[in-house]
């Protein structure tokens, strides 16, 4: 008798255990999405769709931005031939610098890409103080065939504003972890941030792990692509609180030997503090 009460205790034990669900466990941090492509049909789906975005869909600025135009010389074994290169590349060089001042080159993204209709985001002027609104369209109806179409504007906000923006922004990505797969598949919106830098991209996203901390993070970035899309400056400058809360919290994630006042953002922070 107690063979088999101990038997059907085992087993409702075991029985409830796996009608439990998984349980997800929460945090503040983005997924660190750098070191888990995407891939379908053997290639990795958000590499293109970032590109779209960081060169407004232009395959001319992807090619002068990323060197295809940079000529393949080899290196010279006579004064002849390293003159013939050196002219080469410094042709190359000034025509290069005039055409990547008017391309499009947008380092620093946040991406929102709903389930059901056009991905949108903003980035940073890197001239003045100003955030670039991007936004990718599809003209045409179904009979013709859609056409993509790629939307920008440039709204001027002050120097405050500007940087602790963009603070934030590097803030979120350099705070992002690895996290079981499990649990990082999404249904509905995603979030990409990017942070350029000259060792490479970092890359961070939502996943099914952010707690509420994280997804009020995500929404603010969102509601700073809606004041950027009507030029509503009074809707943006309510987002402020904010953004110097999550600044506030999001700086405690940070490793201590991370250092973070010291940190270039663009290249515009950097030419006025030079000034």
């Amino acid at each position: 008798m107690k063979k088999a009460l101990t038997l059907m205790l085992l087993t409702l034990i075991a029985t409830s255990t796996f009608a439990q669900p998984l349980k997800i466990m929460r945090t503040d941090r983005l997924l660190t999405a750098s070191g888990l492509p995407r891939y379908r049909k053997g290639k990795d789906i958000n590499t293109p769709f970032i590109e779209a975005f960081r060169y407004g869909m232009s395959q001319e600025a992807k090619r002068w931005w990323t060197g295809y135009y940079e000529p393949n010389i080899p290196y010279a074994s006579t004064e002849k031939e390293r003159k013939k290169r050196e002219k080469a590349y410094n042709a190359y060089e000034e025509k290069r610098d005039k055409m990547t001042d008017s391309l499009p080159h947008h380092r620093h993204l946040f991406i929102a890409r709903p389930s059901f209709s056009p991905p949108f985001g903003f980035s940073y002027s890197p001239k003045d103080t100003a955030l670039v609104y991007l936004e990718q369209r599809w003209d045409g109806n179904k009979k013709k065939g859609k056409k993509a179409t790629f939307h920008s504007h440039k709204m001027k906000v002050t120097e405050a504003i500007y940087d602790s923006i963009q603070c934030l922004h590097k803030l979120a990505v350099y705070t992002s972890a690895q996290f079981d797969p499990d649990y990082t598949t999404l249904d509905g919106t995603s979030y990409h941030f990017v942070w350029y830098s000259f060792s490479g991209d970092k890359y961070a996203r939502s996943s099914d792990n952010g707690s509420r901390t994280c997804k009020q993070l995500q929404k603010t970035f969102e509601n700073i692509c809606l004041a950027l899309r009507t030029d509503n400056h009074d809707q943006l400058q309510s987002l402020m609180p904010t953004v110097y809360e999550l600044l506030a919290h999001y700086r405690t994630l940070l490793l201590p030997d991370v250092p973070i006042d010291d940190w270039d953002l663009d290249a515009a922070v950097r030419k006025r503090n030079n000034q």
